[in-house]
């Protein structure tokens, strides 16, 4: 379900708890109104019939759906309208209620009739308690008629409401959309820009060398030797950013061409440093591999091994000759890459995840397409997971990686 779908699901469970609500407050003021109504009028029978001498003719002004009932300070039936012989009344809660506080009601099922009844009972000046009874009926017809007009200006006002929520959110969407759009444009326009610039230079580098060999046949072997060599270190520069841009593409556009598998950790690790054995020979620096044996993961086996080969590259190239480089750690808890290298500064440490980003001279010397940790960052995006640097003690640089999961047991 869309973030759009969920939130107005949301608002739809929020009126209809809130009409559900509007409803029942409404039907239940609605029976108070009726019943104040109704206790009202059964105390206007009760001062009419208390000034009574003679009960019996009580039948000449009093309809015939009242009943009235007199007892005594006690609650002792004296006198009951449809002549029903009652002992006491004394454990009646209106007679209790007017006995103790001079007035009272109550609704309940008639023990004669077993039609529920509302019960008023007050106390006259002489003493006695007078009750006046009527069968409790409230016209639901019309409390129903009443509900469903009111139910039906809730509805009204809700599906208002709905309408107007769903056009902001599908209009706030599609601004979103369209700057995500916006941005998405900008950032393939900076990086076709950066691409090219990057492409120039190992291009104007091999045409001028092969250029100088082409114009001058004659030109002496060790010449002609180190020209051969620097043209080809810049075909080797062309074809790592020819690599890397295809990579970084792939990601961002078909990221379904890297599906998980279970991997082991730690063979993946050491084959990034088998297969750079000699330029970290070259540089007269050692990489101790601690992560835990048969740590078993999921995740795109192309990714981890580019993870972890552009990792241990950056170190080999900017961290210094004698460097010594550590990975260490577990997925659960995440993983340690650290040299004790040079470093950086705290202000090229916010920009070390920058496409073709190179911050001091060193770095601007070395040969590099410039993505090497700008696609260790989206590798690990694309897992779900993170990456940040930090500087180790005493010195170096260092990343903390998340997101590598370990793989579910087998068993």
């Amino acid at each position: 379900m869309t973030v759009k779908n969920r939130t107005i699901a949301g608002i739809c469970a929020i009126f209809i708890v809130f009409a559900a609500t509007s409803l029942l407050l409404y039907k239940l003021s609605e029976q108070a109104r009726k019943k104040a109504i109704i206790i009202s009028r059964m105390d206007s029978y009760a001062s009419m019939v208390e000034k009574v001498a003679v009960p019996d003719s009580l039948s000449k002004f009093i309809p015939s759906d009242i009943r009235i009932t007199f007892t005594d300070s006690l609650g002792n039936v004296a006198y009951d309208s449809y002549g029903s012989h009652l002992a006491s009344h004394a454990d009646r809660p209106e007679i209790r209620a007017a006995i103790l506080r001079g007035e009272g009601h109550s609704v309940r099922r008639s023990e004669t009739s077993s039609l529920p009844y509302i019960y008023y009972a007050r106390r006259t000046g002489d003493g006695r308690i007078v009750r006046v009874a009527q069968v409790f009926e409230l016209d639901l017809q019309h409390i129903m008629r009443t509900d469903w007009a009111l139910l039906a200006g809730i509805v009204a006002i809700a599906l208002a409401a709905l309408m107007g929520i769903y056009i902001l959110v599908d209009k706030a969407q599609r601004r979103e959309s369209d700057r995500a759009e916006q941005e998405k444009r900008r950032l393939k326009h900076e990086m076709t820009g950066n691409i090219s610039h990057e492409l120039k230079t190992p291009v104007a580098g091999i045409q001028g060398y092969l250029e100088i060999l082409v114009r001058h046949p004659d030109c002496p072997e060790e010449k002609r030797k180190h020209y051969m060599e620097r043209a080809f270190a810049q075909s080797m520069r062309l074809s790592d950013l020819i690599r890397d841009i295809s990579l970084v593409t792939r990601m961002e556009e078909a990221p379904q061409q890297f599906p998980e598998e279970k991997i082991f950790l730690k063979a993946s690790v050491d084959q990034v440093i088998e297969e750079m054995a000699d330029q970290i020979s070259e540089k007269g620096m050692s990489c101790r591999n601690q992560l835990p044996e048969g740590c078993e993961i999921t995740a795109n086996g192309q990714l981890v091994y580019a993870i972890f080969r552009n990792l241990t590259e950056n170190s080999v190239k900017y961290a210094g000759r004698g460097t010594v480089i550590t990975i260490e750690g577990t997925p659960a808890k995440g993983i340690i890459f650290r040299d004790n290298g040079i470093g950086v500064s705290e202000e090229e440490m916010e920009h070390i995840f920058d496409r073709f980003w190179r911050g001091n001279s060193t770095r601007s010397e070395v040969s590099g397409s410039g993505l090497g940790l700008s696609i260790v960052k989206n590798a690990l995006l694309l897992h779900g997971g993170s990456i940040h640097a930090f500087t180790p003690e005493p010195c170096g640089l260092g990343f903390v990686i998340k997101g590598l999961h370990h793989a579910p047991s087998s068993d």
